[in-house]
């Protein structure tokens, strides 16, 4: 029993995998193709629907499914249904815009469930033609136009409008075409002056251009003055500063001759009935050089006063009409000052060069502090190390003048109470401690054989002038040259002895470039 179940299974699991397979394998493919179709409207159109398999013939039950319903094949009509071998066609004899809608092709394939594929039709009309064409404007070299919609617009909105135009002269072939984006002004440019032109319009919208109006004839005048410029006022009419107005202009159109400045004037006004006069003198400019759209910054104005300005275009023929403005300047600090020849109000904020240098000097005056209580506790920083090498040599002369002191004290030799001044340059003190006995040598005798032999001479003068003196003096007895006694003896001759003389007992000697 349980064999026939295995058995059972597996043909169904194979049947299964065999049915998937076919219902893959198989589909309906609808040409034109593409999920959304455009056509317009009044022009015939067709479809047709056909079976994709390794074996066509299996198709069975297949038909046409439109928004009104299923389309039964053979019937007449705006809309029909036929069969040509495997396909299934379908034909939009006149189709208008009721008939748009989703349109589906369906079929059975050996007798499985059923296949399906659909498309989406839309069915548009051109426009109709443009009515009452007016040229409301015409210069030298262009042309403005105006004109209403179509009555019918097709279903769609309408997109753009389209001239076709050509010089009367000229075949219909060299027409030149335009198109406006709706809403935008109609001009015409680039034309030439004392020219009849033909223009013929019409309305586009997705489907296509619409009917063209009827040809008309239009001649441009001749050149003349350009026209007035118009202001560009994106601030408004109020300054935000209470000394200039910067102003921004059109170029106009130029008729014909190309234009070469501007002229600018402004003045001080004030109302009086309704109408702006003119208060003081009058300023003006020129302005030739411009890109795109010119520009011009009026200074040296009074703060919270009223203005007007005049701007004129000039070509070869002459100046244009003026275009005018009033413009009011903003309200300045309490501090009226008189700068540049008129009396006017400036800002009491600080500029940014100020407020920087006052940033700089607070920050140089925290830098000084900070360095100089770091010389006072730590003994580091710019203070003391400016110090340390501007008053290296004071401080070496303090050193060896101590270190002269501590010599005399300890060794018996000669003391500096004061009197005698001693150079750190000259005088180089080396102690060796040698039992009680301390050696003293100065910079030129130290470690030099020579001052061996020159120190003999000296000890036979030392004792001969004490004994004429009647004083011995021990090591423990300090020496104690004046500069009066060393002038005494140096007037008498005898100033190499005084400055090489030394205590009893002593093995140091004074150098003879020493101040003592």
């Amino acid at each position: 029993m349980r064999d026939f179940e295995r058995v059972g299974l597996l043909l169904f699991v194979a049947l299964s995998g065999y049915l998937v397979l076919v219902i893959e394998g198989a589909k309906l493919i609808i040409n034109p193709s593409g999920q959304t179709q455009s056509q317009p409207a009044g022009k015939g159109f067709g479809l047709t629907c056909q079976g994709d398999a390794d074996n066509p013939d299996l198709f069975t039950e297949m038909k046409w499914v439109g928004p009104k319903g299923e389309l039964v094949e053979g019937s007449s009509g705006p809309i029909e249904v036929s069969k040509a071998g495997g396909l299934l066609l379908l034909m939009f004899r006149e189709p208008t815009t009721e008939d748009s809608g989703s349109y589906n092709c369906s079929a059975v394939y050996d007798n499985i469930d059923p296949l399906n594929t659909g498309v989406q039709l839309v069915f548009y009309r051109r426009p109709s033609e443009l009515r009452d064409i007016r040229n409301v404007k015409g210069t030298a070299t262009t042309l403005t136009f105006e004109f209403e919609g179509p009555l019918d617009d097709g279903g769609l909105p309408i997109r753009a409008y389209v001239v076709k135009y050509y010089e009367q002269n000229e075949p219909y072939d060299d027409a030149i075409v335009q198109e406006w984006s709706e809403g935008f002004p109609y001009v015409l440019e680039n034309l030439k002056p004392r020219t009849i032109y033909k223009f013929r319009f019409a309305a586009r919208n997705e489907v296509g251009v619409g009917e063209w109006s009827d040809e008309r004839e239009i001649k441009t005048p001749a050149e003349s003055y350009p026209e007035p410029p118009k202001f560009i006022t994106p601030g408004g009419n109020i300054s935000t500063y209470p000394d200039r107005f910067q102003i921004r202009w059109t170029v106009p159109l130029d008729n014909g001759r190309k234009i070469d400045y501007f002229e600018l004037r402004y003045f001080e006004a004030e109302k009086k009935n309704g109408v702006w006069r003119r208060i003081g003198e009058t300023v003006v400019k020129e302005v030739r050089d411009w890109e795109n759209a010119p520009s011009y910054e009026m200074t040296r104005l009074k703060a919270n006063t009223f203005y007007k300005v005049e701007v004129r275009a000039h070509n070869d023929i002459g100046f244009s009409q003026d275009a005018t403005m009033v413009f009011q300047t903003a309200a300045g600090s309490e501090h009226e000052h008189q700068s540049n020849g008129y009396q006017g109000t400036v800002s009491s904020s600080l500029s940014i060069g100020a407020i920087f240098a006052i940033i700089v000097a607070v920050a140089l005056v925290v830098l000084i502090i900070i360095d100089i209580t770091c010389y006072v506790r730590y003994h580091w920083g710019v203070v003391f190390f400016l110090r340390s090498r501007v008053c290296a040599k004071p401080m070496a002369n303090e050193k060896a003048k101590e270190a002269a002191f501590e010599d005399g004290k300890g060794g018996g030799n000669e003391t500096n109470n004061g009197n005698v001044k001693l150079d750190a340059n000259s005088v180089a003190v080396t102690v060796t401690e040698k039992g009680d006995n301390f050696e003293k040598k100065t910079r030129t005798e130290v470690d030099n054989p020579a001052f061996d032999k020159e120190k003999e001479p000296f000890k036979v003068n030392e004792e001969t002038e004490k004994d004429n003196e009647g004083e011995v003096a021990n090591e423990d007895t300090p020496m104690i040259v004046s500069a009066g006694a060393k002038d005494t003896k140096a007037n008498d001759g005898t100033a190499d002895d005084v400055k090489n003389k030394s205590p009893k007992g002593s093995k140091s000697s004074i150098a003879k470039d020493s101040l003592v």
